[in-house]
């Protein structure tokens, strides 16, 4: 508090525990000098609590920036592109692999997976039990859910582990022409394409042939890129991509896994 009331700042970074985010940020809107707000993930504990605070940045002008790195790397903005102009034609499904703890943990690939699918129709899902994860004190359970997104195409995401430091983060995405992986924590990323190859099937089929990828070449500093997103959307009234509203969406599917499991598996429209 002294900070700002002693400082003109122009952005500022939300680091502490999530439970501390929403008070806060409500200190922060307050302060005439402040044009942007870098949160951490995840906003809050629930949608709600984050809906007021995308509100309440809305109603002070400020720009909202969360966390989720990965919208900010340039492979993954790669693979958006590939998806939106069917090069490798329509994509059909996605499997996402990460570690126990929903809110902590696997938010960012429950993230990256509406990144790349769209706006969610239903989710089915289920509560790890065998082990819960306690952070700051909390319970952040792991998770499984199947998602089924408006544009048809669907989503598995397995969100467990038996321990923390049994870490992953892999995507595998399957379009009608080809496939990408993702996988070693996002250090390997592969495209595959079908073609006419001589395989143990015989001739007469399409197998899937690694073919070179847009992402090849260049540096790609995620938190580099955040930043200057940041400022670009500061200097000209944009919306940075990773921001309050993909946010929200991400703590709103944890809430429907978790109703879910609570309503015996129920499947939960979005």
């Amino acid at each position: 508090k002294d900070m700002l009331i002693e400082e003109d700042l122009d952005i500022i970074s939300i680091c502490a525990p999530t439970e501390y985010h929403s008070e806060i940020l409500g200190e922060i809107v307050t302060r005439r000098s402040v044009k942007a707000i870098f949160c951490e993930k995840p906003m809050s504990h629930n949608d709600n609590i984050a809906r007021k605070m995308v509100d309440l940045c809305k109603d002070h002008g400020i720009i909202l920036a969360v966390n989720y790195m990965r919208r900010w790397d340039k492979r993954n903005l790669a693979i958006k592109e590939i998806i939106e102009k069917e090069e490798l034609g329509n994509l059909l499904s996605i499997s996402a692999y990460g570690a126990t703890a929903m809110l902590t943990s696997a938010s960012h690939l429950i993230d990256l997976v509406l990144f790349f699918a769209g706006e969610p129709l239903w989710i089915c899902g289920d509560i790890q039990t065998d082990f819960i994860r306690k952070v700051h004190g909390k319970d952040d359970p792991g998770g499984m859910a199947f998602i089924k997104f408006e544009n048809g195409i669907y989503a598995f995401l397995k969100c467990t582990s038996k321990d923390p430091i049994y870490y992953m983060f892999e995507l595998d995405l399957l379009f009608s022409e080809g496939r990408i992986t993702i996988a070693d924590d996002g250090r390997n990323y592969m495209q595959y394409k079908f073609d006419d190859i001589v395989t143990s099937s015989g001739s007469g089929y399409k197998s899937l042939v690694e073919t070179a990828a847009k992402w090849d070449s260049g540096k790609n500093e995620r938190m580099l890129n955040a930043i200057d997103d940041i400022i670009d959307c500061i200097e000209n009234n944009g919306t940075p991509k990773s921001n309050g509203s993909n946010a929200v969406d991400v703590l709103k599917v944890i809430g429907l896994v978790q109703k879910s499991y609570s309503n015996g598996n129920e499947t939960q429209p979005f």
